[in-house]
């Protein structure tokens, strides 16, 4: 009888050890299933964590970026309000310097010229022979002359002309023509100083017209001088330099700014007048 219940007995016990293993494998995978939400949650915390600061990092970026535009905005707008001031300043100064010139030609022009600046001095009475004699010569005008030609100012002092950059033919023409009416120089000593007055480009063009056409009177150099520099590449250069140039207080100087667009339109215009001048450049 008892060894008819063996098997029984053996089956009993092998379900109960399935039944342990079952439930030991439930145990673990709990186990498992609640060491991954552990970790799962200690992954958020920290997560959460880093976000918070994060965003503290970026509030305290977004706070002093405002900051630092704000006193960008400031110093922009001080900057255009001196810039604004400066040129009100500048258009006053350019109106008085303006004013004072025409006031400079206004009296040149209504100031009469005297013909006799000695006239209240008795002039000596001539002799006879002097009107008669052909031969006697009246020697003061050319005595005078050489005291002038002495007064000349050196070389070193007479205008140079390159040909080069943004040059000035008619104010370098202008300035020999001063020179010879104020001091009474001849032609010849003129025509002879050109080779060093000339330099670079216009040195070389010199030469050529030189040994070309062999010696010329000032007049003849004057209307090649003329000729060969009044180009339309030259004027283009300098309408198109005029055109672009506006005035910056950081680096131009008001004075010399103004000089400089007030010889540009005398070398394009030489016969407009300086009152015209100035308007036309106030308009720029």
């Amino acid at each position: 009888m008892i060894e008819n219940n063996k098997p029984k007995v053996l089956i009993d016990n092998t379900q109960k050890l399935i039944q342990g293993q079952q439930e030991l494998y439930k145990y673990i995978s709990d186990i498992k299933e609640k060491t991954l939400t552990i970790n799962y949650d200690v992954s958020i915390d920290n997560l959460t964590e880093k976000l918070n600061k994060l965003s503290i990092s970026v509030e305290t970026f977004e706070e002093k970026t405002s900051s630092h535009q704000k006193l960008l905005l400031d110093h922009v707008e001080k900057s255009d309000e001196a810039r604004m001031h400066l040129k009100d300043d500048i258009q006053s100064e350019i109106r008085l310097i303006t004013d004072k010139m025409d006031k400079i030609n206004e009296a040149s022009l209504n100031m009469p010229k005297l013909l006799t600046p000695f006239s209240h001095i008795r002039s000596p009475v001539k002799p006879k022979e002097e009107f008669t004699n052909p031969f006697i010569i009246d020697l003061s005008k050319q005595d005078n002359n050489q005291v002038l030609m002495k007064e000349a100012p050196q070389l070193k002092e007479w205008p140079k002309f390159t040909g080069e950059g943004e040059y000035d033919h008619m104010s370098f023409i202008k300035t020999i023509e001063m020179l010879q009416e104020d001091y009474s120089i001849p032609d010849e000593l003129i025509t002879a100083r050109l080779h060093s007055l000339f330099e670079k480009s216009a040195k070389r063009w010199y030469y050529g017209i030189r040994q070309t056409n062999s010696k010329n009177t000032w007049s003849w150099w004057k209307q090649e001088i003329i000729t060969k520099w009044a180009n339309d590449a030259w004027r283009y250069k300098i309408e198109n330099a005029f055109g672009n140039s506006f005035f910056d207080p950081d680096k131009d100087k008001p004075l010399a700014w103004f000089l400089e667009q007030v010889e540009r339109l005398n070398a394009l215009y030489p016969e407009m007048s300086q009152k015209m001048v100035h308007i036309k450049k106030l308009k720029k």
